[in-house]
Parts: C-alpha cells; sequence; structure tokens
C-alpha cells in the first residue's frame, strides 16, 4: 500500500515493544523477502525512537503477559510509538492491550 501511495521507504519506521517483537517483526516477509532486507526501511522499538519522526509509522503492539506494574511502560511505549508519524499512522495493536488502554483512560 505505501509503494502504491509512492511513499519512499526512507520515511517510514515500524515500531515494536520490546526486543523479540523487533525480531519477528524483521523476519515477516514483504515484497518478496525479509523486512530486515527491505533497504531504507527501519525496524525499531518505540521507547528508542523517542523524540524522532518519520512520514508514516506502523506501530506493532501485540498482546503479551504483563503484570500491572509494567502498565505506565506499556503506554510510554505506545503513545511515543503513536505520536511519532508526521503524516500517517498505521497501528497494529492486540485486542487485549487496545481494551486496557481505552478502559484506562476512560477512567482518567
Amino acid at each position: 500500500d505505501l509503494k502504491e501511495k509512492g511513499i519512499d521507504f526512507s520515511d517510514v519506521a515500524i515500531l515494536g515493544l520490546k526486543e523479540s517483537h523487533i525480531k519477528f517483526i524483521k523476519s515477516i516477509k514483504a515484497l518478496g523477502k525479509k523486512i530486515e532486507d527491505i533497504e531504507n526501511l527501519l525496524v525499531d522499538s518505540s521507547l528508542r525512537y523517542k523524540g524522532l519522526e518519520k512520514d508514516v509509522i506502523i506501530s506493532v503492539y501485540p498482546d503479551f503477559p504483563s503484570d500491572t506494574s509494567s502498565k505506565s511502560r506499556l503506554y510510554a511505549q505506545i503513545y511515543t510509538g503513536i505520536t511519532r508519524p508526521k503524516k500517517l499512522l498505521y497501528l497494529i495493536i492486540g485486542e487485549n492491550n487496545f481494551k486496557n488502554l481505552t478502559d484506562d483512560v476512560r477512567e482518567w
């Protein structure tokens, strides 16, 4: 979809939650090769990307087991990831993460 929209991969970052997610994302095949082999396409963690921006951000936040004490860290990562795009955001989020996030926002 990005190529069809004329977006160069140097303007795109894929952001994940932690190293194991990033490794998994890099191993996914797209355009006939692994994502890590697509020239100029950045894959990194949301927290490491704090303070940086790209035209397009693809934020990937799958569900994973976590305890209550790590909720604030999860929210910080999600917030950082979804506030990095200058033009377009694609958000891929697990059902539980989405529910927990929206429930907690309603309580605030």
